[in-house]
């Protein structure tokens, strides 16, 4: 119930991703990009503002509810922030 709602919603559907992924590579990516988009966004700058600056462990989430947290919303996190994707070197 203290976790950010949109990286609840985020993880899950990462989770669920993975099981089909065809290649770790894949999923790799997934989690990449996901993060990019993390850092450009709200969540994870407020909890660490809750928990490590101010300590007052009252985070403000936005949204504050797992309703909402719209699929589209998780769809582009998960397109990234255009940043150039990893390359996994082979051998």
């Amino acid at each position: 119930l203290s976790a950010s709602p949109t990286s609840l919603k985020l993880t899950c559907r990462l989770l669920k991703l993975a099981h089909r992924a065809a290649r770790l590579e894949d999923e790799l990516i997934n989690e990449y990009r996901a993060a990019c988009s993390l850092l450009a966004g709200h969540d994870l700058y407020e909890g660490i503002r809750a928990a490590i600056i101010d300590r007052d462990k009252n985070p403000r989430w936005a949204p504050a509810t797992l309703a909402g947290v719209d699929d589209d919303f998780i769809d582009a996190l998960l397109r990234g922030t255009g940043d150039s994707d990893p390359v996994f070197a082979t051998g």
